[in-house]
């Protein structure tokens, strides 16, 4: 073997072996949407396989039958695991049922019957052919339902409705990716059969690239706080919940339950409260009910200052005086008065 080919071998080899570390990382080590991941180490474990039988092949001849046909056993699960891949990762599938193996089954039948067979591969070499191109045919037809079900995020990919999930995103790029792979498989004989072990180890650490940078964006996320544009937004549409859906008027408020309504966590809502506005939750919270409390004393002199208190969002008489007196130097009563 030259250089140029030994390099090739290594390059080749080199995916398929990150590979297997990633589809461990996946299948094995994140809890975070499990059966999504799950299905995702499976396919890049198949693909490896496929990819790695494949290397094998096209630079010994004379390797094992039982090598070549478990390379053809993981090519066949390849289309139904993108499938279900998808399918849970983009929320079709909430839970996991029987009828969901049904996909399985031929991979199941293929493998029982490859197990079966004592044959080198010269002899099976037709038989393995023909079934190759079955399988493809098959992995082509996955690959069509599976563009079905993103239809609406290549849709918003193109139009730019909204901006994409990270999940959106990652479905997509897994879905590409294994596309290309497929491509360069059937096409091989007007390119090379090791095409397709190229086209895995660039995409591969493509897919590596695209995961590290949704990584790091959702990383940014969870510190709002060094983005001073995305804490305005955060911001103002705090500002919104207070003062048009007066929010704070319910006495038995969060700082969980408002942090949701902006969609960041209680300890990012902390974080902006403190270093951009430098208010804790209570005062912050407060001051609007104080607000609101100051608007019934000046303009509803029907209602009594416990009733006030109460419409302005305090829990109790005592806490809305205290609250009051701290905010303004003077008690509901004495405001009232002084008006």
């Amino acid at each position: 073997m030259d250089f140029s080919k030994e390099l090739l071998f290594f390059f080749s080899l080199l995916g398929v072996f990150n590979g297997l570390i990633v589809a461990a990382y996946f299948f094995f080590f994140i809890n975070e949407n499990k059966f999504s991941n799950k299905f995702l180490g499976a396919l890049l474990l198949v693909l490896c396989i496929r990819i790695g039988k494949s290397v094998l092949l096209f630079f010994d001849k004379n390797i094992l039958i039982t090598i070549v046909l478990i390379g053809v056993m993981a090519c066949s699960l390849i289309g139904p695991l993108l499938f279900l891949y998808i399918k849970t990762n983009t929320g079709k599938i909430k839970k996991l049922q029987w009828k969901h193996t049904l996909h399985l089954i031929p991979a199941i039948v293929l493998s029982l019957y490859f197990l079966s067979s004592r044959e080198d591969y010269q002899n099976n070499r037709i038989l393995i052919s023909k079934l190759i191109n079955i399988i493809n045919f098959q992995w082509f037809c996955y690959l069509v339902i599976s563009g079905f079900l993103l239809k609406n995020t290549f849709d918003n990919f193109r139009n730019r409705v909204h901006k994409n999930s990270k999940n959106e995103v990652w479905s997509v790029s897994i879905y590409v990716g294994i596309f290309l792979i497929w491509f360069s498989y059937v096409s091989f004989k007007f390119t090379s059969y090791i095409a397709g072990a190229v086209v895995f180890s660039f995409i591969f650490y493509i897919l590596m690239l695209i995961l590290y940078n949704l990584k790091k964006e959702r990383r940014q996320k969870k510190h709002p706080t060094s983005d001073t544009k995305q804490v305005n937004e955060i911001i103002q549409k705090l500002k919104y919940f207070l003062e048009e859906e007066k929010v704070f008027k319910n006495n038995n408020l969060k700082m969980p339950e408002l942090a949701k309504l902006l969609n960041i966590t209680p300890h990012q809502f902390s974080e902006i409260l403190n270093l951009s506005l430098n208010k804790n939750f209570s005062n912050y919270i407060n001051e609007y009910r104080i607000n609101e409390a100051k608007h019934f004393l000046l303009h509803d002199t029907n209602y009594t200052v416990e009733h006030i208190g109460e419409l302005s969002g305090f829990k109790s008489t005592s806490a809305f005086y205290t609250a009051f007196k701290k905010h303004t130097g003077v008690t509901p009563s004495a405001f009232k008065s002084q008006s």
